[in-house]
This record gives C-alpha cells, sequence and structure tokens, in this order.
C-alpha cells in the first residue's frame, strides 16, 4: 500500500491503488484506481473512485462516482453515484444521490 501524506492539485490527478493519505485536495478532476483510505478527501470539480474508500472527512464540490464509501462525515453539494454501499457517521447531500446497494448514515 502507497502512503501519501499531502496531495494539492490544480489541475487533474490519476492516482492508482491501493493508497493511504492523510489529505488529498483536487480542484480539478481525481481519477482513483483501486482502493483507499485516509483522514481528508475534498474534491472541487469531479471524481472517479474505482475502489472503496474509507475516510474520516470527505467533501466534494461538483459529482462524484465511487465504488463503495464509508466516511465519519460526507459532504457532497452536487452529484454523487455509489455502485456498492454508502456508510456515514454524517451524510450531508446537497443536490443527487445514486446508490445501488443500500445507504446507512
Amino acid at each position: 500500500m502507497k502512503e501519501i501524506e499531502e496531495i494539492e492539485s490544480g489541475g487533474s490527478l490519476k492516482l492508482r491503488g491501493p493508497i493511504k493519505f492523510g489529505r488529498i485536495s483536487v480542484s480539478g478532476s481525481l481519477k482513483l484506481e483501486g482502493p483507499a483510505e485516509g483522514r481528508e478527501l475534498n474534491v472541487s470539480g469531479s471524481a472517479s473512485i474505482d475502489g472503496a474508500v474509507k475516510v474520516k472527512e470527505m467533501s466534494v464540490s461538483g459529482s462524484a462516482k465511487i465504488k463503495e464509501l464509508e466516511g465519519e462525515e460526507v459532504k457532497i453539494s452536487g452529484s454523487l453515484s455509489i455502485d456498492g454501499n454508502v456508510k456515514a457517521d454524517v451524510l450531508n447531500i446537497s443536490g443527487s444521490v445514486k446508490a445501488n446497494e443500500k445507504i446507512d448514515a
């Protein structure tokens, strides 16, 4: 598993997992192939994550397509599409959600 403490990107970012991260902040587009686990994930734009994500805090302003999501605090302003399950202690969505499995919040 790759370990990344912090990444900030003002364009497009492509990562291959599995990864463990402290903070990822993207203004633009994020493409992540594989699972990821970390503390803070912020995306302003679009995120496409082909893997399970386990995160403490996640904020997306725009659109996100994720295979499976588990988080303590998840904030989405825009659209969220999940192929699998969503599990969050706090789930705040302003916009649309599509989950193919269950939402546990």
